[in-house]
């Protein structure tokens, strides 16, 4: 079983794709695993939110990342910095900052600057267990990683740390 699995959801974007799978080769740890979960017929966010879903069986990492086609980590010790958290708490969710195209709110935790990011998918790392007992959340016609974070965060057994670090971009300006 590897540390990381990291899940890709893809819809005919194959240069950003190959952007995204080479920040993952130019990690320094490799115990990590790509699913690529591919929408052919561009059907939409409902459709790629239902692609987690009908595959939460393949995700065997022992933590889960969503690096979908538009995104490219720009940390090249990013699972190893993963594994350093893990190794000295054993979280449940590890909260990360991404660079984004698109603003909006961040938790408070992070300030109260309105304007400095968005929570997506590309600001958690989920425990296996955690991802396998609220994947069903995502199912949604849109903002399903909204609904996904708000019901982990609802749980309040639930151990979170906070990574004060940028570790992914949106490529979508580029």
């Amino acid at each position: 079983m590897s540390l990381l699995t990291f899940v890709t959801r893809s819809c005919n974007r194959p240069v950003m794709l190959q952007r995204g799978k080479d920040s993952l080769i130019d990690q320094t740890d490799s115990d990590w695993e790509q699913i690529i979960l591919v929408d052919d017929g561009a059907r939409g966010i409902e459709y790629a939110n239902g692609m987690l879903v009908a595959n939460k069986e393949q995700v065997k990492g022992q933590y889960v990342y969503i690096l979908d086609d538009d995104h490219r980590l720009i940390v090249p010790d990013f699972v190893a910095g993963i594994r350093a958290i893990v190794e000295a708490s054993t979280p449940d969710v590890v909260m990360v900052k991404a660079r984004k195209r698109v603003h909006g709110l961040l938790p408070r935790k992070w300030g109260s600057h309105p304007q400095n990011g968005s929570v997506d998918t590309a600001n958690f790392v989920v425990r296996n267990e955690i991802w396998q007992e609220h994947i069903g959340a995502f199912h949604r016609p849109s903002s399903g990683d909204f609904y996904f974070i708000n019901e982990i965060f609802s749980d309040p057994k639930l151990k979170v740390e906070w990574w004060d670090y940028i570790v992914s971009e949106d490529m979508r300006d580029d």
